[in-house]
């Protein structure tokens, strides 16, 4: 696996390595899907397309055994659900493109403040979205949960990273915290 631009990682070459393909089917099949069935339409189609990119190289007998994968993620596309995956992609894109974001946010109980973000990464576990940011108001990174975004607006500024307060940063702070996050 290779590193691109956009944190987004690719297969190098895979060609016929036995098992070693199958099991990043296995990884990638319920990875991809899980994208599909609860966030980005943007992503799900990559994923597809990386996915297929994949079973394209397996040997006819291992393309045979990862079509016979018994992982899925169904996939719901109603007004709501398609209003969430687009409501990542626009968090994605603030993130590639480093711009500042004001959120109306309600926490756990309830509570609305407003936010002004600097957004570094999303996570998906398995269950909610994560965003990782620089917030602004707490001077210190916070984990906003997309679903309880009332509304996002960018400011139209762009944002540089920061020793400190960088993703980098962030990580450091996240995996300090015992929040689980590699």
């Amino acid at each position: 696996m290779k590193k691109a631009a956009g944190s987004v990682y690719f297969i190098e070459a895979l060609g016929t390595c036995g098992g070693d393909v199958v099991a990043l089917h296995q990884v990638f099949c319920p990875a991809f899907a899980a994208f599909d069935a609860r966030g980005s339409f943007r992503w799900a189609k990559g994923a597809q397309a990386a996915l297929l990119k994949i079973e394209a190289v397996l040997p006819p007998d291992l393309r045979e055994r990862a079509a016979r994968t018994r992982i899925y993620a169904p996939t719901w596309r109603d007004e709501q659900s398609a209003a969430f995956a687009a409501l990542i992609d626009r968090l994605h894109a603030a993130i590639g493109d480093s711009r500042v974001l004001q959120l109306d946010y309600c926490d756990e109980g309830g509570k609305p403040s407003k936010r002004e973000i600097e957004p570094l990464c999303l996570a998906f576990w398995g269950g909610k979205w994560t965003l990782g940011a620089w917030c602004r108001l707490r001077a210190d990174f916070r984990n906003f949960r997309p679903d309880r975004i009332a509304a996002l607006d960018e400011t139209g500024e762009v944002f540089a990273p920061v020793a400190g307060r960088d993703l980098d940063a962030y990580l450091v702070a996240v995996r300090g915290s015992g929040a689980g996050m590699t």
